[in-house]
């Protein structure tokens, strides 16, 4: 349980932070934690199964979780226009306690700039307008790492989550962290619910100077499962606005089905990436994972892609 005297340091260590690094807030996620890189986890709208090794969605590891479990994640969103890649893995497992750690990269390359190739005086612009030796290209690389550390408690998995990230963009950079809260709890064998405070603390500190958190939000997570069904939904709002909370409301909802032996099919919505589909198989205890975004509330961009294997290492070293 944590004790009156953790709430008090933690307290003092949130004022100290908003004494010595006076930022401006934003509902904006960073960037890398606003993607699912996770195939299985993506096809169901973006909500995280009782199995998933998508730590950053995740929030907490129950007994499904066992040392040496692994998952590697490759995906591509807008047509190849974002390329991001995720190493997962448990390091310890004990009775009550587990420890897991994320390795995220994600890169945007080959993008035209061109806000220095003509002046915009506000009319139509001609070709002759355009100095085209004065167009560069977007260059954009962010790498995290999650630790994950969770413990079994009379009210569930409680999930502390320690999240610290590095951007470069152009000849700007900035390093960062968040701090995230999140409990679950098995109701009955087969429902699940789930209760998250993501940027409980934040900070992103860029090398011109500026610097900013993100506002708290909280999310709420609903599993069932019944025979070859599982039933997935997902609400979050944004503590932003007290008088007006459900402004920035996101909410999933996802569906798996078991159709012959190991092969699943997923389907999943979410109000911010439209629908997605896609299916896992188990093989030799490794298990493939695929997911398709067609994205179609912003179509013009181009589609998501993922591919991701989930694997047991110490078993299949064996």
């Amino acid at each position: 349980m944590i004790s009156n005297r953790s709430i008090t340091q933690y307290l003092l260590l949130y004022l100290f932070i908003s004494v010595i690094f006076p930022v401006e807030y934003t509902n904006y996620d960073f960037e890398i934690f606003s993607l699912s890189i996770d195939a299985r986890t993506n096809s169901l709208g973006g909500i995280p199964h009782s199995e998933s090794m998508d730590l950053n969605r995740v929030y907490s590891l129950n007994e499904n979780y066992r040392a040496g479990k692994s998952l590697f994640s490759y995906g591509q969103s807008y047509s190849g226009v974002i390329n991001y890649f995720q190493m997962s893995r448990i390091i310890l497992e004990s009775t009550k306690s587990r420890i897991g750690v994320s390795v995220l990269h994600k890169k945007i390359d080959n993008i035209p700039n061109t806000q220095d190739a003509w002046i915009d005086l506000g009319y139509d612009i001609n070709q002759s307008d355009i100095n085209y030796e004065n167009i560069s290209f977007y260059s954009d690389r962010q790498i995290a790492i999650i630790l994950l550390y969770s413990y079994n408690s009379v009210i569930g998995d409680i999930g502390l989550k320690i999240k610290p990230f590095y951007t470069s963009i152009f000849e700007y950079n900035s390093l960062g962290f968040s701090l995230d809260l999140g409990m679950t709890k098995y109701i009955l064998d087969n429902l699940i619910i789930g209760f998250s405070i993501n940027n409980l603390l934040s900070l992103n500190k860029w090398n011109t100077g500026e610097a900013y958190s993100l506002y708290r939000d909280v999310s709420s997570l609903l599993s069932y499962s019944k025979g070859k069904h599982l039933v997935m939904g997902e609400f979050s709002t944004s503590l932003s606005e007290l008088n007006d909370i459900f402004v920035n409301s996101l909410y999933k909802i996802g569906y798996e089905n078991s159709v012959y032996r190991e092969i699943k099919i997923q389907i999943g919505y979410s109000s911010i990436k439209s629908f997605s589909l896609g299916f896992s198989f188990e093989h030799n205890n490794r298990n493939f994972s695929y997911s398709f975004s067609p994205n179609f509330n912003n179509i013009i961009l181009g589609h998501d892609h993922q591919f991701s294997i989930l694997l047991d290492l110490p078993y299949n070293l064996n």
